[in-house]
């Protein structure tokens, strides 16, 4: 029996907005230190002092307008990143005393504008609120299931339809992340190059502003993407590259953003095989595929007036007797050839030959890579920040800009040529890394040089190594332990600030 564990319309939390309370059981709100205590709580009986961070819970009792209040402490000068803590703290509390849901008083703060609060307040309830517990017979995570956000009764009608308009933002993005998390975190028995293929089907007959082509294993062969096709070859299900593109408006479209997700579905290491302690989590190789369509998901649903092409390179780096054997010379969609120093290198080649593609076939102003690449990113940035390659200062303030706005943190590394240098082929025009054994020195920037060489004349281009970013060792606040679904809001911030306002979008 097939088991089906993602899907584009993943369960969320439910968050409504309105003028009056709706929610007998329980009411959440947020005070500063300097703020007053509810009436109806008598404070020689509360210890609550509204620091960064505190939550306590007060029942009421039954003939209250509301079973439980749920007090939650904020500075005294809070911005968007406390608010965000102080929601994720509200959603654990609630999920420890099983309350599915309630009203919250949406706060009035001198630095967050009101329809800022409903967008973070929506945004991290749905964050907070996952877990990936879908085949866990007993012991699964109770779900939130309602927030009704309760705005001040001397809004106006503008106003409130702004706050609906933000937590709606709000939602979609939140539901966008969490799907691109469920993708990272299915396992490769599920995950094919198949089930990535029909996710992407599935997304696509939701919106007709999607549409999607694939190239299969014999269509990969006639256009010369043989780098794809031999890292794919070795296993059952097939390489393919799925095309996805969105148009957000009519008439004569601009030149679009080209979007590339690296989706190796389980990489074995091929013939260099991975050792045990570094194979097992390798069904998360397929993450940048899985922030590409999130990032697509959120950008239909948003309905922003851009144009994006988005391309998935799918496939499986098996062991078998078809697998790609190290020291072949490989032609690429480029022309370009190249020597396999390692098979376990291979996110670089499906890239390269993805990104050939999309640029001979949509001519974007504009291409963004996802990978989870190498394990030196890892061991430069860890986990809480994403190293990114750039080839124009312009895009990288951009790039920056939406990274500070959604905490997807990001930091730019350096390209150069000295690095190219490292990986030039002996019998071919390039390596496909460093040919010495272990981890070579610079191994991340050695990837992002080789990349480059497939980025066309007049492109901008950048590349996000994902392999710390995109995966927890461990919880941290509302990004839950393993898929973290990174990029996903960058990519949509991005496009709303950079293309909706633009005729070059």
């Amino acid at each position: 029996m097939t088991r089906h564990c993602a899907s584009s319309q993943t369960r969320a939390v439910a968050v409504s907005v309105g003028q009056q309370f709706l929610n007998k059981s329980a009411v959440v709100q947020f005070l500063r230190p300097k703020d007053p205590l509810p009436k109806d709580i008598p404070l020689e009986s509360s210890d609550f002092s509204a620091e960064k961070g505190q939550v306590f819970v007060h029942n009421n009792g039954p003939q209250s307008d509301h079973y439980r209040t749920v007090l939650v402490g904020l500075p005294e000068k809070p911005v968007a990143a406390d608010l965000a803590d102080a929601t994720q703290a509200v959603v654990a509390k609630l999920k420890s005393i099983k309350q599915p849901s309630a009203d919250v008083i949406l706060p009035s703060l001198d630095e967050l504008q009101v329809q800022d609060a409903a967008h973070v307040i929506s945004l991290i309830s749905c964050l907070s609120d996952y877990k990936f517990d879908q085949f866990l017979s007993k012991g699964r995570d109770l779900k939130i299931e309602n927030l009704h956000l309760v705005a001040g009764s001397d809004m106006g009608t503008d106003q409130v339809q702004g706050v609906q308009g933000s937590v709606s933002k709000g939602t979609i993005l939140g539901n966008a992340v969490n799907w691109c998390r469920d993708l990272g975190n299915a396992r490769s028995d599920i995950s094919t190059p198949s089930y990535y293929q029909k996710q992407a089907e599935e997304l696509c007959n939701l919106h007709s502003s999607l549409s999607m082509k694939v190239l299969q294993q014999d269509d990969l062969l006639a256009e010369g993407m043989h780098l794809l096709n031999e890292v794919g070859k070795g296993a059952d299900d097939k390489p393919r590259l799925v095309i996805m593109e969105y148009k957000g408006s009519t008439g004569d479209l601009p030149p679009p953003l080209a979007l590339v997700g690296k989706g190796i579905t389980f990489d074995t290491g091929g013939l260099n095989l991975k050792p045990t302690g570094g194979i097992e989590t390798m069904y998360m190789d397929m993450n940048g595929a899985a922030t590409v369509l999130g990032a697509m998901k959120a950008i239909a649903e948003l309905q922003l007036p851009c144009h994006v092409v988005a391309a998935l390179a799918l496939a499986e780096n098996a062991i078998g007797p078809n697998a790609l054997k190290p020291e072949a010379v490989v032609t690429s969609m480029k022309g370009l050839t190249v020597e396999i120093s390692n098979t376990d290198a291979e996110g670089r080649l499906v890239l390269a030959d993805a990104m050939t593609y999309v640029q001979r076939n949509y001519k974007p102003h504009t291409l963004l890579d996802f990978a989870t690449l190498t394990g030196a990113m890892i061991i430069s940035l860890g986990e809480h920040f994403c190293g990114y390659f750039c080839n124009s200062d312009e895009l990288a303030q951009q790039i920056d800009k939406a990274a500070t706005a959604t905490d997807d943190k990001s930091w730019r590394m350096p390209l150069h040529a000295n690095y190219l240098a490292d990986i030039k082929g002996s019998v071919a025009d390039l390596r496909n890394r460093q040919p010495q054994a272990g981890q070579p020195p610079g191994a991340a920037c050695t990837a992002a040089a080789f990349l480059e060489e497939f980025v066309e004349d007049g492109v901008r281009w950048a590349h996000f190594d994902l392999a710390g970013s995109s995966v927890a060792s461990a919880a941290r606040g509302y990004r839950p332990k393993g898929a973290t679904g990174y990029g996903v809001q960058l990519v949509a911030q991005y496009a709303q600030d950079t293309l909706c306002d633009s005729k070059a979008a």
